[in-house]
């Protein structure tokens, strides 16, 4: 029946908790309509613990071209772990306007339709602890953000987001083989998370890294093996941004020949109490004093 609703233009259901399957009285009840959701913008479905099934739309003359979501600009699918499908309601020549795509926390999801997989609009994408689901990143040239993981390894066909600036990965970085970044020439911003379950196992930032030599912002996410910043860190002299979160046994920056490198830095944040001292004073913070404007924010 929401389908008939030719003037909404943003859906959201959170916590309908009742509801394990979305069938045909979700597009509506008349057989003979054609089209359905002809103005939603924004779809947003969050906490629906027990939804298992999407059905596709049934109607009267299977033959006839049916058109479903038409102007979606905004699909988020979140914390739904019991949801086997997202059905082929999404036609990739009616999504021309379609930016944002958010699965979050659904395990159960193996494939994404083809509307949603071939969509050349998309600009944003965040596929977050949805270990059996992947993305086709081919022929995405508005592509800009991605947020992904974790993963058993890193897809092969991230080379070809020649515009992507801003990438977030989580999983166990020790499985993922970053040399695939490099062909990555737009990437201004990277943030690595390493799962929380690795037992502080990671030592060390990815050494591929140090080729993106345009990179602008690193952060690095629960890296708790790690206890100093490596040398080639000064090769990335377009760096702006330093965020360390939950690095708990980071001691040391890199050398002060290599601090000197980055002459942009003004920006280094310090998150939960790594062991870096970095006060008026100290060893470390005497290796920024090249920096005529650096922010250090600690909690």
């Amino acid at each position: 029946m929401l389908g008939q609703l030719n003037n909404l233009k943003k859906l959201e259901i959170y916590r309908f908790q009742v509801l394990q399957i979305i069938d045909n009285e979700f597009y509506g009840n008349d057989p003979n309509q054609r089209r359905f959701f002809p103005k939603l913008e924004k779809f947003v479905m969050q906490n629906m613990i027990n939804l298992e099934q999407w059905e596709e739309v049934m109607t009267n003359d299977a033959s006839s071209n049916v058109t479903i979501f038409s102007d979606l600009r905004s699909l988020e699918i979140s914390r739904c772990p019991k949801l086997l499908n997202i059905p082929e309601v999404f036609d990739e020549n009616d999504m021309q306007h379609f930016e944002s795509l958010i699965v979050s926390h659904c395990n159960k999801l193996t494939k994404l339709p083809n509307g949603l997989q071939f969509c050349s609009s998309i600009r944003r994408v965040t596929i977050d602890q949805c270990s059996n689901l992947s993305i086709n990143m081919r022929n995405k040239p508005e592509l800009w953000y991605l947020h992904i993981g974790p993963l058993n390894k890193l897809p092969e066909d991230l080379c070809h987001l020649m515009n992507l600036r801003v990438m977030k990965i989580v999983g166990n970085m020790e499985d993922y083989d970053f040399g695939i970044l490099q062909h990555l020439p737009s990437l201004k911003t990277i943030c690595l998370v390493e799962n929380v379950l690795s037992n502080n196992s990671v030592t060390q930032i990815p050494q591929q890294l140090q080729h993106l030599t345009a990179l602008e912002s690193l952060g690095i996410e629960n890296f708790g093996g790690i206890e100093a910043l490596p040398e080639w860190l000064g090769n990335i002299v377009c760096l702006q941004t330093l965020d360390l979160r939950n690095c708990k046994k980071l001691k040391k920056l890199a050398s002060t020949e290599a601090m000197l490198r980055l002459i942009k830095l003004n920006n280094l944040y310090a998150y939960i109490r790594p062991m870096l001292l970095l006060d008026e004073g100290d060893m470390e913070r005497a290796k920024l004093s090249h920096l005529p404007q650096i922010w250090i924010h600690r909690i």
